[in-house]
């Protein structure tokens, strides 16, 4: 028999069934009766880090260290080993040696995320998560600070630092060597002096507890063993200066996920918002990724990406900020990569010399490009609520985020009107600690951006294109005929952007869905880029350009909306959903993570629109997991449409042509990136059969994999195998199957088959 699943009905939002179990916070850890020692504690993936700072039997205050597998989620079993002979507090660099015999075990079972039980030389005893603040440590912290764990000069291993910040306040641990080799920890904390700064001194203790020996209370020994000082450039990079005024560099200390490599990067030099390529290897594009542009000035920002596979990665150039002048200029910058996954954060090498050219000039009125787009936006959206009507977009989810976004449109519209036309000011809320207001002053850098935006997609770069691609121009025309009136002040710039929008169902340069996914990638790109250098301005109180980010990445992801939408519901596109779908989604998954930073920290206008838009695009176009797509878990079932088949009749006797009807149902249970169910099959001559269903899912592809196998209760061998190509919300299932006896010839039948959630 032969069979083809044809349609996922709906698009479908069910909670992923997590079993509840700890998932240990990293940072310090005590027992709260044993004050004066402790642990810091940091998982990464499925290895631990730990160190662990108590005394030595002569008093002085010393350090055990244990590194490995997690042997389960919440139960950490390793050797506690110890090191010597390494570099002290401002002595030139020593390579310390690992002492050769473990001075005892430690297991650590996590019972909650913020409690667990160690058993270890000194006995069994309970530790905590510690509050350097009252709360500090069930209170969620601004993403904007330090990363908590492990810390190191990447030029000088065997010195490390366990860093945690809880609400302005800092706990700075220095785990080193003293004069003699011995193990050696130093302590500084207290508030920082700033979200980016912390200045203070190195305390030492002694005469605490021992690795086995009874509690004792520990005392102060000297309270300043010299200065310190650790200026953060970003929440996983630093420079530390020691009392003796030399600084080092400080990064994160990655353990838990290997670091990219990053090879080179093409064009040499390129436009602001056009599509810049990176080849390199070890990148993994189911993580958080982020790209940070900077230099020796200052000027730094971490950007989303728009594309990423292994081997490379595509991100929007973003606008060059003379830090000086606070005015958008050319320069050169360097460029690394972050990725982050299941806690563990990786710094790729550093490649520099990437150019970074002057934005165009725009001639039109300050203010009236943006408002264009915007009304554009507003328009489609109001459009976008009726065209959607009966088809597969057409969701509960999707019309309420459309109503919320014409709402909040027409806000924004009403508010870029005021300033373009009576020149008035508005908020767009608090990003970082500054008011991102905009103003007469700062709209015209909007529209910058926008022209910019446009002129990456009417002239692709070889970062924008490559292969097939390049023979495309999606959006190409449209973006060209605004672009040339808002250089040359005529046209009608509203119909003109109404038309770059509408046109992935108008243009016949959008006609495949990898033509449109390469425009896309470069205006969500471009809307990321926004994102990022808002965020960057306002964690600095860049307030001098934060306003025109913020507004432009509010009017290029409303504008990624009708977009998505208008691409989704093109006749000329119909047959390619589930391809367009992933193009959207791919560029959602990676500009989500700083979407959700941006918006963590803001209110107003841009939180709301923002928020609204990016709710729409992962509705109709959920991105890829590394667990499989979660919106989708659940169990699904469906009945074949009955077929007859001219033999067997399920006792392994050939009937001689007679026919026997066949049904089919399945039950299938999806749950993170593996599928399991029954197809069970009966036929109206009393024979039947049970095939187990067994899939995984391909986060990279998209693609679930199935594969149906099993033998009749007949003695008729049935195998079936097939593949559904993109994710459970739309695809197609073609499997084969045979069945014969050894006097039946073989058959073949088809049968329609839907699935849906129960």
């Amino acid at each position: 028999m032969k069979f083809s699943l044809l349609r996922w009905l709906g698009i479908l939002f069910a909670a992923l069934a997590i079993n509840a179990q700890a998932a240990p916070a990293s940072g310090y850890w005590l027992n709260p009766a044993a004050g004066g020692s402790g642990f810091v504690i940091e998982i990464q993936g499925s290895q631990m880090f730990m160190a662990g700072f108590l005394y030595a039997s002569s008093g002085e205050a010393t350090w055990v260290a244990s590194f490995g597998p997690m042997a389960s989620p919440t139960q950490y079993n390793g050797s506690l080993v110890t090191f010597s002979g390494g570099q002290t507090l401002t002595g030139a660099y020593k390579t310390p040696t690992q002492n050769p015999n473990p001075v005892g075990t430690i297991a650590i079972t996590f019972t909650t995320d913020t409690a667990a039980t160690v058993v270890w030389p000194g006995g069994t005893i309970p530790i905590q998560r510690f509050d350097i603040v009252p709360g500090g440590s069930s209170t969620s912290q601004p993403s904007t600070n330090p990363q908590t764990g492990w810390w190191l000069n990447p030029n000088e291993g065997g010195r490390g630092f366990g860093i945690e910040v809880q609400d302005g306040n800092m706990y700075l641990a220095g785990y080193m060597y003293d004069g003699f080799g011995n193990p050696v920890w130093y302590l500084a904390s207290g508030p920082m002096a700033s979200s980016t700064l912390f200045q203070g001194q190195w305390q030492q203790y002694g005469g605490g507890p021992t690795l086995s020996g009874p509690y004792q209370a520990p005392t102060l020994v000297n309270p300043n063993a010299g200065s310190v000082t650790v200026q953060f450039v970003d929440p996983a990079t630093a420079t530390l200066t020691l009392p003796n005024q030399n600084q080092i560099p400080l990064i994160r200390y990655n353990f838990g996920v290997p670091s990219p490599v990053l090879s080179a990067f093409s064009p040499a030099s390129a436009a602001p918002n056009s599509l810049a390529s990176i080849t390199g290897s070890g990148i993994d594009p189911t993580a958080s990724l982020a790209i940070a542009v900077f230099d020796s000035t200052g000027y730094t920002v971490n950007l989303p990406l728009a594309f990423a596979s292994a081997t490379a990665l595509k991100f929007s150039v973003p606008v060059y900020v003379n830090l000086a002048a606070k005015s958008f200029s050319g320069g050169t910058v360097n460029l690394q990569l972050t990725q982050s996954k299941n806690g563990a954060t990786a710094q790729s090498n550093v490649i520099s010399g990437f150019g970074i050219q002057p934005p165009p000039a725009v001639t039109a009125a300050p203010g009236t490009s943006t408002l264009s787009l915007i009304r554009a936006n507003l328009a489609e959206a109001q459009k976008l609520q009726t065209s959607i009507t009966g088809t597969a977009q057409d969701t509960p989810a999707v019309e309420t985020s459309l109503s919320q976004q014409v709402t909040n449109l027409q806000t924004l519209a009403a508010n870029v009107q005021s300033v373009v036309q009576q020149g008035l000011s508005f908020t767009l809320g608090v990003v970082g600690g500054a008011n991102i207001t905009v103003d007469p002053t700062n709209i015209g850098e909007v529209d910058t951006l926008i022209l910019s935006t446009l002129q990456a997609l009417a002239n692709p770069g070889t970062g924008s294109r490559k292969g097939a691609e390049a023979n495309t121009n999606c959006l190409g025309a449209e973006a060209s005929a605004m672009a040339l009136a808002m250089t040359s002040g005529g046209g009608n710039i509203d119909q003109l952007a109404q038309a770059l929008l509408e046109a992935p169902g108008t243009s016949g340069a959008c006609n495949t869905a990898d033509a449109f996914t390469s425009a896309y990638q470069v205006f969500g790109g471009a809307g990321g880029t926004g994102i990022g250098v808002a965020n960057e301005a306002g964690a600095t109180g860049g307030t001098g350009y934060a306003s025109g980010f913020a507004l432009f990445a509010a009017a290029t992801t409303n504008a990624d909306t009708a977009l998505g939408l208008n691409a989704l519901l093109a006749t000329q596109l119909a047959g390619q959903t589930v391809a367009l779908q992933s193009g959207i989604a791919g560029v959602s998954a990676l500009t989500q993570p700083l979407t959700n930073q941006l918006l963590a920290n803001t209110t107003g206008d841009l939180n709301s629109n923002v928020g609204i838009a990016q709710t729409i695009i992962l509705t109709v176009a959920p991105p890829p997991s590394s667990t499989g797509p979660l919106a989708v878990s659940g169990t699904y079932t469906g009945t074949a449409y009955p077929t007859s088949v001219p033999c067997d009749d399920g006792g392994g006797n050939n009937n001689g042509g007679n026919s026997s009807s066949i049904g089919l149902v399945a039950t299938i249970t999806t749950q993170g990136n593996t599928l399991s169910g029954l197809l069970q099959s009966s036929n109206s001559n009393g024979g039947g059969s049970s095939f187990p269903i067994t899939g995984t899912y391909n986060a990279n592809s998209s693609t679930w994999s199935v594969s149906i196998n099993g033998v009749s209760n007949g003695g008729d061998s049935v195998v079936a195998s097939g593949t559904i190509t993109g994710t459970l919300l739309s695809g197609t299932l073609t499997d084969t199957a045979s069945a014969q006896d050894g006097v039946c010839a073989g058959y073949v039948t088809d049968g329609a088959f839907a699935l849906s959630k129960q």
